[in-house]
């Protein structure tokens, strides 16, 4: 009888630490990411890829990557590995370990979730619920599909000269807005340029640009086609969309060569001026610059 109880509180306590004993596992985890396109899809690469073992530390990040458009979860996070795609949209996770008490198969194998968020800066963040097998590298399992978050246009630019409307030979920086931002972007540049800017689908299939232009050292103003002067609070606006994009500026110069002259002025000297017998008196020569009157910086004596 004594014996009996032995054996059995022994079996108890063999279960007892047995069920006490966690085990670890480890996987893998690869798949593909891609968007649409034209023609089908397309695989999209430089996705950064997280994982996760905890579905409410995911969910927490995924939800800071879509209302603060972070591009990166905190050093602090949750998350257990992280890689990219390759160009053809490729990615592998080699390792994710974890530890458990209650695995499917005893010691011998286990089943996890692995929960993913995907981030890149021209899509929308996506999140993904994967299901792991121990010491496998679960291939293929994960194929998700991003949906972009801006469009692209190319700006194909000009800068003339206004009296000739050739392309100008002078260097220029253009300096220009997109939507409502209040920070720009500047290039610098001679004659034509390209360059590609980016606005976010939500606003729309279109949104404004606005163009400055300065001279670089050189003697030139921004100006309509009809010559006139633009003043710098006003700029110039257009409204893009998707696609290629042309336009031209204008500039003039305003340093202006004036033919020499000569002969009397009949001056009304001050008394002082006539007691005292005073030379060289200045004698300022004023021009018109738009609607304001500027005075050079030379002057002549009389």
């Amino acid at each position: 009888m004594d014996r009996r109880i032995t054996v059995t509180l022994m079996a108890i306590a063999m279960a007892v630490l047995l069920a006490s004993c966690s085990v670890v596992f480890q996987a893998g985890i690869s798949g593909k990411v891609v968007t649409d396109s034209g023609t089908g899809t397309a695989a999209v690469s430089n996705v950064n890829v997280f994982a996760y073992t905890d579905e409410g530390l995911r969910n927490s990040d995924y939800d800071k990557f879509v209302a603060e458009s972070i591009t990166r979860p905190s050093s602090g996070a949750g998350y257990v590995a992280t890689t990219s795609t390759n160009a053809n949209g490729e990615f592998t996770v080699n390792k994710v370990v974890w530890e458990t008490k209650k695995s499917e198969f005893g010691k011998t194998a286990d089943v996890n979730k692995l929960y993913l968020i995907f981030y890149h800066e021209d899509y929308k963040p996506a999140k993904y619920d994967a299901t792991v097998i121990s010491d496998s590298t679960n291939a293929d399992n994960v194929y998700v599909k991003l949906e972009a978050s801006k469009y692209y246009t190319t700006i194909n630019l000009t800068v003339n000269n206004v009296s000739t409307n050739q392309a100008l030979g002078a260097p220029c920086t253009l300096k220009y807005w997109v939507g409502d931002s209040t920070e720009y972007d500047t290039i610098t540049f001679t004659g034509t340029t390209s360059f590609q800017v980016s606005f976010p689908i939500s606003v729309g299939s279109s949104t404004t640009i606005k163009y400055w232009l300065e001279s670089s050292g050189t003697h030139w103003e921004m100006c309509k086609k009809s010559g006139e002067l633009i003043d710098a609070d006003e700029c110039f606006s257009e409204t893009i969309t998707e696609g290629t994009h042309s336009v031209t500026l204008y500039m003039k110069n305003y340093e202006y060569t004036i033919p020499s002259f000569s002969g009397d002025m009949d001056l009304k000297l001050s008394d002082k001026i006539k007691e005292e017998n005073i030379d060289d008196v200045p004698v300022y020569l004023f021009y018109q610059h738009g609607t304001d009157w500027k005075v050079f910086s030379e002057t002549v004596s009389a």
